[in-house]
């Protein structure tokens, strides 16, 4: 009874009653200071996100964002999307403790809207923590945070529901194809945030937001973020070979891992296999259609070796080159094993 008395006395006492009975009333008990789990993850994360300048000529610019995906003594390597470099003169990254400095563009991938900048600080730069993106769950919360503004000094932030990974088709003017790991969620995008990080609720980097990987491919509000797992194999390439090279098979799958028992039942697979990919989808042109694989096949193998994953033949396409041979192992209609020689693309 004291506590409550107490409460509502400090209420009242907090309430400006104003003499003149035309004046509005003033709360002053308000929540200051009520945080969130995104309160302290953005927190943790605000020192690993950048502003990139990218001056195309004297009067022309174009500012986004990046996160510090590598830094040691010596060299500092940023990633970004590669979508609005084109035609740049001079590149900038502005750090969130303000100082900026010139950078140069290292590398850079077209297929996944992927670039690594090359810069060198005079103060340690912290690099963000990459999240598993294959762990996340649909209807998994999310959010972003952009860098700075130059002018403003100030950043986008925005929040909203992770949708599972997505697999896109990417054509491309090369002619060579790949399937894109990407989420889908309703965190919002604009043109100052696009390379911002897609962030879990401890602050991991589960993707990077990407408008030209959303261009044509998702419904108004919603956005595509290059998956972290596909992100890590790109840059770890750009950052060691200055290049992105790697096999395109053709096919979009589900982990047989996440298949529940009706689903398994729907394609008449065997319910004691837990392992292997269940093959979905099958692009017209590809490798695996020239081989006749086909929706409902799963992949159980590569090169002998048991796979468990997409994530793990997705490993395996970067590790190979256009024109590679890989074997794969398949078993249709749950019960004829196949073996075939993919020339892989």
């Amino acid at each position: 009874m004291w506590l409550t008395w107490r409460t509502v006395s400090d209420r009242s006492e907090q309430q400006t009653v104003p003499t003149d009975p035309e004046a509005p009333t003033i709360i002053n008990n308000t929540l200051n200071g009520y945080t969130t789990d995104i309160t302290g993850a953005a927190d943790r994360v605000r020192q690993n996100i950048v502003t990139v300048r990218v001056q195309y000529t004297e009067d022309r610019e174009y500012t986004a964002s990046g996160v510090i995906y590598r830094s040691n003594a010596a060299d500092t390597y940023i990633v970004t999307c590669s979508s609005f470099l084109d035609g740049a003169q001079s590149l900038h990254v502005l750090f969130d403790n303000g100082i900026e400095i010139e950078a140069e563009l290292y590398g850079s991938d077209t297929q996944t809207d992927t670039a690594v900048l090359l810069c060198h600080p005079e103060f340690v730069a912290e690099s963000i923590e990459l999240g598993d993106s294959s762990l996340v769950r649909h209807g998994e919360y999310g959010f972003t945070l952009s860098g700075r503004n130059v002018r403003t000094d100030s950043g986008i932030s925005s929040f909203g529901i992770v949708s599972m990974e997505a697999q896109l088709y990417r054509e491309t003017e090369s002619g060579s194809p790949w399937i894109t790991g990407a989420l889908l969620s309703d965190v919002v995008i604009s043109d100052f945030s696009v390379g911002s990080p897609l962030l879990n609720m401890d602050g991991e980097m589960i993707g990077m937001l990407s408008r030209r990987l959303s261009r044509g491919d998702t419904v108004t509000g919603l956005t595509y973020a290059l998956a972290s797992n596909e992100l890590r194999l790109v840059c770890d390439d750009l950052i060691r070979d200055g290049h992105v090279s790697r096999g395109y098979l053709g096919i979009a799958g589900r982990n047989i891992s996440d298949l529940s028992v009706y689903e398994k039942s729907a394609w008449n697979l065997p319910l004691d296999i837990s392992s292997g990919i269940l093959i979905t989808y099958v692009y017209d042109g590809s490798p695996a259609q020239q081989l006749d694989m086909r929706p409902g096949d799963l992949i159980l193998s590569a090169e002998d070796v048991a796979l468990q994953d997409m994530e793990e033949l997705r490993d395996i396409l970067y590790a190979r080159n256009p024109e590679d041979t890989l074997v794969l192992g398949l078993l249709r209609d749950g019960e004829a094993s196949i073996s075939v020689s993919a020339v892989l693309r």
